[in-house]
């Protein structure tokens, strides 16, 4: 289990531009597969449902996660699934007990036994690895949208718009802030 800040700075960007950075950037840094499963409790609305929960499979791992706003940046709870949790959530909808179930409990967010998954989202990723900082330069598959964003986290917003807007200036990448998460474009597609 873990609990980390995270507080990133985004940007749109275009097909173009993911594929022009994923040319010169993977051989350093090869991109991976991401499918996360996005839940919701069946008794609270989407459409009124301010929770970011989520099931991620990645390579050989998975996780369950929720994500709690905070005055900067999110409260990340992350907890590492066994491949037996992980399928009896998949196969069967049972909700993984431990540290995230305990959390949403404790915090009376919702009530974990009634989360079920309402879209699932695919992103291939590649990290570049910056001094003190991460860019994540996704491609993003949900319902029938694709999109491309990359993602700066750092230690405050300040430096990660710093660090992304400088990233994106030597890249000759347009800037252009994007403060919705994948969480929320893919529930506008839905609402």
């Amino acid at each position: 289990m873990s609990r980390d800040i995270e507080i990133e700075a985004k940007s749109l960007i275009s097909k173009e531009d993911y594929e022009s950075l994923l040319l010169k950037y993977q051989e350093k840094y090869p991109p991976y597969i991401q499918v996360n499963y996005l839940l919701n409790p069946s008794d609270i609305p989407l459409k009124d449902s301010l929770l970011a929960i989520r099931i991620r499979v990645k390579e050989k791992e998975s996780e369950f996660t929720t994500k709690i706003n905070l005055e900067e940046g999110k409260l990340e709870i992350n907890q590492k699934l066994t491949p037996n949790e992980l399928n009896l959530f998949l196969n069967e909808n049972i909700i993984p007990k431990g540290e995230v179930y305990n959390e949403l409990l404790k915090r009376k967010m919702c009530n974990p036994e009634k989360l079920e998954i309402f879209a699932i989202l695919k992103t291939t990723r590649f990290d570049i690895h910056g001094k003190g900082h991460l860019i994540s330069v996704d491609k993003s598959e949900y319902l029938d949208v694709v999109d491309y964003e990359i993602e700066c986290e750092s230690t405050s917003m300040d430096l990660a718009l710093s660090y992304l807007q400088d990233f994106l200036n030597k890249e000759n990448i347009p800037f252009t802030r994007n403060t919705i998460s994948k969480l929320k474009r893919v529930k506008s597609k839905l609402i």
